[in-house]
């Protein structure tokens, strides 16, 4: 079961940072598929009563962000999908594992976000502070690579 997963994973992630990077937009044709997937996947390995917590742990959490305008309904389904074969992945419907997941990805996305700016800036800081002040977009980035990178992080530390 875990090979399928991993194997799911990786293919999810690999199209999502493609078609992100060359389109700016996250298929519903590949994230829905693969959150079908893996629920059939976690029907199998665990009861039916820690999946329905977890789904909704999972849709709190991905969703949340796209309400906050964090980042953009792909990437929400991207994550949610994203947990659901994780959690097959370690065969553990635990609801800690979105939270550690969710968490790993804002300290991302913040960090680049605000490296995207500086950068945006000439790497001046007063032209950086100045556009913090004004109240500019703080590094408008494709949000698949993050949550790829965040994923596997976050599998690695819930695995420790």
């Amino acid at each position: 079961m875990e090979q399928i997963a991993l194997v799911l994973i990786v293919l999810l992630h690999g199209i999502t940072i493609y078609t992100d990077l060359k389109w700016n937009k996250i298929k519903n044709i590949v994230t829905i598929p693969a959150f079908l997937v893996a629920l059939g996947l976690l029907l199998w390995v665990t009861d039916i009563k820690a999946i329905l917590i977890y789904l909704l742990c999972t849709f709190f959490f991905g969703l949340l962000p796209g309400i906050l305008r964090i980042w953009s309904a792909g990437d929400s389904k991207l994550f949610i999908a994203s947990s659901l074969l994780s959690a097959a992945l370690l065969n553990s419907a635990n609801p800690l594992f979105v939270v550690f997941y969710l968490g790993i990805n804002m300290i991302i996305y913040l960090l680049a976000g605000h490296a995207f700016t500086f950068y945006k800036s000439g790497f001046k800081p007063l032209a950086y502070l100045a556009n913090l002040k004004a109240g500019g977009e703080i590094g408008r980035m494709p949000g698949a690579l993050p949550i790829a990178i965040s994923n596997v992080i976050s599998v690695v530390i819930f695995i420790l």
